[in-house]
């Protein structure tokens, strides 16, 4: 396998999608479905040969609002000369600014693209001159479950680098794809059923595409790493994928589950005035589904400030993807049958805290020791029946453990709370996902991996931030709609060469694993390596955290019922209130 440098290539996005009579198979046209024909717009590398083809605007799967998704089998919108090619987005509640740090989010504001009709995917294809089988991957965006969308993320530069197919899929979001009152009036997880649609799609139809269904890696940044995770847990689902890739995520976060979604929905019900007569959530939901758009938007936009939860319409549990709690869920299945890497960076929670309090990052303003105390102690209740220590002495003992002293200069000191808000919302949840599978395991060589992140990217002094690591999975264009940073080649070889592992064969080229706390890490020479953190102790020291219940917005048997050990310290701390860029 070739790497090609490190530019995207040219691309637009109106592919050529004809309906034909079916005829022989040729290399840039797909048979989808009787007499209808695809044909991929073609693009090549720089300075290269190689070329493959993009296949926009697939419509996959089709949905009524608060309903699951069911594969599409009707291509008809095909011969629709005035559809947008490459289909619509899903409705989204805008985009979130990183004010005066580095990212530029403004792709994700484009409104006039919205429309409920957006289960869509979009397949890159690389020429095969011996008609292969290619492995697959299939990418699910980030966005707190909230925004984003597959056109952010060109796969080409990827598909090429990798030598994979790889399938970018469209999920509904916020209030139309996570919505629930708690039962079976509206059970929820609808963005989650159709990943999970998605994924059945691929399995069935991307050998047309000369994929291997028999070889598809999932994988995922932030939220969509946390929906990687999810899928894991659904035996059905997991019965399609071979290896996983979660970046920066898992569904054992509790940012990722709606404590109260009755409350939210009745909150909602009122802004849109269909809570004006009844509470009842049957009928709520009935009148919830005739309202506009972007009216229904507008409403839950208008209610973010109210909300005591980061992500107030996250996962919850539906008996249909979650019979219990993800811990549970995860003791209580056999061996999954496919490997998964799951991984963090050093300092993922750097930007974030960047955006929620910028004063920590004005040299004019006083960080102290004490400042970084009282932050970190409202995230505790008072003691009281759901919290054994008073919120104070937990915060010491935190602070404590990560070193953090008065007498630190303002950058070591901020540095270090970079690893503190990081290991407890982000390493602990990951590694304890790992640590949970690792009785699962098959003692046939595969046991699933954890790697790291430290490359620092010498960027607004924010190290190994989160989501750095989408320019150099996607390539140049990506990187510079979002971050824009200054791509280092060695780095951008690394990640992908990690990816062309796992879809190839299941695992990163390394002998460690989770039965013994070692990992991969990225280092600041952009290369791979056995890291030296001690991530047991990180594991040890946050489930003794954990089982400490001092969170500070609701008691833990209504943020995550039955949820044992999964109270996040810092799940209601303001700095990091947004964890997965909530707008």
């Amino acid at each position: 396998m070739t790497f090609f440098g490190t530019s995207i290539f040219s691309l637009s996005f109106a592919a050529l999608i004809l309906r034909l009579n079916a005829t022989s198979f040729s290399t840039n046209f797909v048979d989808l479905a009787p007499g209808v024909r695809l044909a991929g717009e073609r693009y090549t590398a720089p300075s290269s040969s190689n070329f493959g083809y993009a296949y926009y605007g697939i419509r996959y799967g089709t949905a009524k609002r608060f309903e699951h998704s069911v594969e599409n089998t009707d291509f008809s919108y095909l011969s629709d000369t005035y559809r947008r090619p490459q289909g619509f987005i899903c409705p989204q509640r805008g985009y979130i600014s990183f004010g005066s740090t580095i990212a530029d989010l403004r792709p994700f504001n484009r409104t006039d693209a919205m429309n409920e009709d957006c289960l869509y995917l979009d397949i890159y294809a690389p020429e095969s001159s011996d008609n292969k089988s290619l492995p697959v991957m299939v990418y699910y965006f980030g966005g707190s479950l909230q925004i984003g969308d597959k056109d952010i993320y060109n796969g080409s530069s990827l598909a090429l680098h990798t030598d994979t197919i790889l399938v970018v899929v469209n999920y509904r979001l916020s209030v139309f794809g996570f919505l629930s009152s708690g039962d079976e009036a509206l059970p929820g997880n609808y963005g989650l059923g159709d990943c999970k649609t998605a994924l059945k799609w691929v399995a069935k139809n991307i050998a047309r595409f000369d994929g291997d269904p028999q070889r598809i890696t999932v994988f995922g940044q932030s939220a969509g790493a946390i929906l990687v995770s999810a899928l894991y847990m659904d035996p059905d689902a997991r019965k399609d994928i071979k290896a996983g890739i979660a970046i920066s995520g898992s569904a054992l976060l509790p940012q990722a589950w709606t404590g109260d979604p009755l409350g939210n929905l009745q909150q909602l019900a009122q802004k849109t005035g269909c809570g004006t007569n009844t509470t009842a959530a049957d009928r709520i939901v009935q009148c919830l589904k005739g309202v506009p758009m972007f009216d229904l938007l507008a409403a839950a936009k208008g209610l973010d400030n109210q909300f005591t939860e980061a992500i107030p319409y996250a996962f919850v549990i539906d008996h249909r993807h979650f019979n219990s709690t993800p811990d549970e869920q995860i003791r209580q299945q056999v061996w999954p049958g496919a490997t998964l890497l799951t991984g963090y960076a050093r300092e993922d929670s750097s930007i974030l805290l960047s955006n929620n309090n910028p004063q920590f990052f004005d040299p004019a303003f006083p960080l102290t020791w004490t400042v970084l105390r009282d932050t970190l102690a409202q995230a505790y209740l008072p003691s009281n029946e759901f919290c054994s220590q008073p919120k104070y002495a937990l915060a010491d003992q935190v602070m404590q453990h990560y070193n953090i002293s008065p007498t630190d200069d303002r950058n070591t000191m901020l540095w270090k709370y970079y690893h503190l808000t990081t290991d407890g919302n982000l390493g602990y949840p990951a590694l304890k996902e790992t640590w949970l599978y690792v009785d699962k395991q098959a003692s046939d060589g595969r046991p699933n991996q954890v790697y790291r992140n430290a490359y620092d990217q010498k960027q607004a002094n924010l190290g190994a931030f989160h989501a750095a690591e989408l320019g150099y999975i996607f390539g140049d264009a990506v990187n510079r709609r979002i971050f824009n940073l200054t791509l280092n080649p060695t780095v951008e070889n690394s990640i992908q060469q990690m990816l062309w592992q796992v879809a190839y064969n299941g695992r990163m080229d390394a002998p460690f694993n989770s039965f013994d706390w070692r990992y991969m890490e990225l280092g600041g020479e952009g290369l791979w390596a056995e890291g030296s953190a001690d991530l047991r102790a990180v594991y040890d020291f946050w489930d003794a955290v954990a089982r400490t219940p001092c969170n500070g917005t609701l008691p833990l048997s209504k943020r995550v019922p039955k949820a044992e050990g999964l109270i996040d310290l810092l799940s209601a701390l303001p700095l990091i209130s947004s964890l997965f860029n909530n707008p």
